[in-house]
């Protein structure tokens, strides 16, 4: 099982960008199966239930909005519009995060601790919202 999971990593990682989700929904399709057989159920139940569990535990500590992503990448694997769109997010993603990229290496490093000291005081306060929202 262990070695089956790497190596669908492993197809995973050398898909091209904007092909990844659509190439690993193939994968998982190219077998002669029933479409609702107990693994496509597992898929699509595991992937709900943890983009319920990251809309509610989202900001808790230890529990990111990453499993959400997790959840998404799973149903990823049988809905090919869900593939399809995380493919169009993940170009859009890198391209947006080669701007960003770009911008922050030609800020004087004035601005990059002013942009720093305003991002750390923006999770406070909002972590002090949290506070207060639930203990008040």
């Amino acid at each position: 099982m262990i070695a089956r999971m790497k190596n669908s990593l492993q197809d995973f990682q050398q898909s091209k960008p904007g092909r990844r989700f659509r190439d690993r929904y193939d994968r998982r399709h190219q077998e002669d199966r029933s479409r609702l057989s107990p693994s496509s159920i597992l898929y699509i139940v595991g992937g709900v239930l943890l983009m319920v569990a990251s809309l509610f535990l989202g900001p808790a500590p230890g529990f990111g909005f990453g499993t959400g992503f997790l959840g998404l990448a799973l149903l990823a694997s049988e809905v090919f519009f869900i593939a399809r769109f995380l493919d169009k997010a993940e170009v859009w993603l890198r391209s947006l995060g080669r701007e960003l990229r770009d911008i922050w290496r030609t800020m004087p490093f004035v601005l990059q601790a002013v942009a720093v000291l305003v991002a750390a005081l923006l999770v406070v306060a909002f972590l002090y919202g949290l506070y207060w929202l639930f203990f008040g």
